[in-house]
């Protein structure tokens, strides 16, 4: 299904702020969803303010589709379908990100 069409059919509304932000770390993040760049290198690339972007991610983490501990975002698995009882997602420890990185782990 493609990206929009999900969007579309999910159930709330999301605003621009919300959609461009979701849809950029969706574009930056690594095979776990894990992405680096803080909120300030965000809200450069995006044309943010702080205000902005804390009020987009507030809308993403409620909805279940993104996790975030200053630094670090991660984008969390979409469901496979509309309507289905809302999940909760967990952020990877550092530490496992970090033991998994030196172990060269990918997967």
């Amino acid at each position: 299904m493609y990206l929009s069409n999900w969007f579309k059919f999910r159930g709330p509304l999301y605003t621009h702020s919300q959609s461009a932000l979701y849809l950029f770390l969706v574009c930056v993040a690594d095979s776990q969803g894990i992405s680096y760049y803080g909120d300030k290198a965000i809200m450069d690339r995006l044309c943010m303010d702080s205000d902005g972007l804390k009020t987009a991610r507030s809308g993403l983490i409620q909805n279940g589709l993104i996790a975030w501990q200053r630094p670090i975002y991660q984008v969390l698995a979409l469901d496979p379908a509309p309507g289905k009882s809302k999940r909760h997602g967990s952020m990877l420890r550092l530490s496992d990100i970090l033991k998994a990185a030196a172990e060269g782990n990918h997967d």
